[in-house]
């Protein structure tokens, strides 16, 4: 995400990267404290890992949203079902819920690969 500074980034990173580690072996591979990195991690989700790790790659630029979008051709003659803000709402519940299944999603695997690992 675009608010991350490059040690919240490093941070989230290195946790993927090493699931097994502590909140204490992060800090130290971080050179930052494991009160920090705690806040951190409670603060982002797996979702907020994706995005730093884009946010790494050189020369990919992050999706940002836009106004402009325009409908597709096969929609441009016909009258909308729903109104903007009821779309809106719906689309923003849609995102809600799609967060929660990936953040579960994610830390169900998380357990198990703990599991697997020992």
């Amino acid at each position: 995400m675009s608010d991350m500074t490059e040690l919240q980034r490093e941070i989230i990173l290195t946790a993927r990267d090493h699931p097994r580690a502590t909140q204490k072996e992060i800090a130290q591979m971080c050179d930052c404290s494991s009160s920090y990195v705690s806040n951190v991690l409670n603060r982002y989700d797996s979702v907020d890992a994706f995005h730093a790790e884009l946010n790494t790659m050189t020369g990919i630029e992050p999706i940002q949203p836009t106004q402009d979008m325009k409908p597709p051709v096969w929609l441009e003659e016909s009258e909308p079902l729903v109104n903007d803000e009821e779309f809106d709402e719906a689309v923003e519940q849609g995102m809600v819920i799609l967060g929660q299944s990936l953040k579960r999603g994610y830390k169900g695997l998380k357990t198990l690969i703990r599991k697997v690992s020992n």
